[in-house]
């Protein structure tokens, strides 16, 4: 999966489509102006997220190398999120923020450190 079509689900998640299921050509402008940035930050995020160094973006049709469950399930909320903060649409960025850090939650794997208390202290 690559970086438009991440952006087409998450334009297509907050409804930007039109009557036919297209992506609406105003929200296609917006999305332009802030497409890839929001699929950066969100990739990169997840890829720490998951163990490992993001690569660098450069072209929104790059394959994106993260599990197709995070691309799938994930991503698309994270960048919807972006969007619409840079939309300035505040109820749509809460909606997308609590499902996105829910989901990234459940599937992001995080390092588990277990602390041995010392025996026999006098």
């Amino acid at each position: 999966m690559n970086g438009n079509q991440i952006l087409q689900r998450a334009l297509t998640l907050m409804g930007y489509t039109d009557q036919n299921g297209d992506i609406d050509s105003e929200a296609a402008r917006s999305a332009n102006r802030h497409g890839l940035a929001a699929v950066r930050q969100i990739y990169s995020e997840l890829s720490y997220a998951s163990g490992t160094a993001p690569s660098t973006i450069t072209d929104m049709s790059m394959p994106l190398p993260l599990s197709r469950r995070l691309l799938d399930e994930v991503m698309p909320y994270g960048v919807a999120m972006l969007l619409a903060i840079a939309e300035g649409d505040t109820n749509t960025e809460a909606a997308f923020a609590l499902i996105y850090n829910r989901k990234r939650g459940l599937l992001t794997t995080t390092e588990q450190r277990i602390d041995a208390l010392p025996r026999n202290i006098a």
